[in-house]
């Protein structure tokens, strides 16, 4: 099996609004594990929980960015993936779509 190391890859959720509205996001996830250090596969599930004071906040959308570095985890620079905003009806995954990982030595 080749495992691949994932270097920031995080979600930058775009849910409803999440700055102005009271929404976090946590418990990012990378085929079910939290920070892996390595995963079996080229296009790892992605998933995230949604947390809001509010009753029935729902998520509408989202947006996943995938960078090399820190510096380049911005929507202009992700060197890996930009997903662009991905209108949804519910749920909370989403499927890596990005270049292919590579292994880190």
């Amino acid at each position: 099996m080749k495992k691949l190391k994932i270097l920031y890859l995080i979600v930058a959720a775009a849910i409803c609004c999440a700055f102005r509205s009271g929404i976090t996001v946590d418990r990012l996830l990378c085929e079910f594990l939290t920070d892996p250090l390595a995963v079996d596969t080229t296009e790892p599930g992605l998933s995230w929980k949604m947390n809001s004071s509010r009753n029935g906040a729902a998520s509408s959308a989202y947006q996943i960015l995938a960078a090399t570095d820190m510096k380049k985890l911005n929507e202009q620079d992700a060197d890996l993936w930009n997903s662009g905003k991905v209108e949804i009806a519910n749920g909370i995954k989403a499927r890596y779509a990005g270049r292919t990982l590579k292994s880190k030595d």
